[in-house]
């Protein structure tokens, strides 16, 4: 892997952060419309 420098990993750890609550805040909700638009 190619070494990081302490900028760029700060701003993996935010992206990867902001990605579990986009999937956490955001799963829900899209399986709900989903399940709706079909039904």
């Amino acid at each position: 892997m190619p070494k990081l420098s302490k900028e760029a990993k700060q701003r993996l750890q935010q992206l990867f952060k902001g990605g579990q609550f986009a999937i956490r805040w955001g799963f829900i909700p899209v399986v709900l419309y989903l399940g709706q638009r079909r039904g």
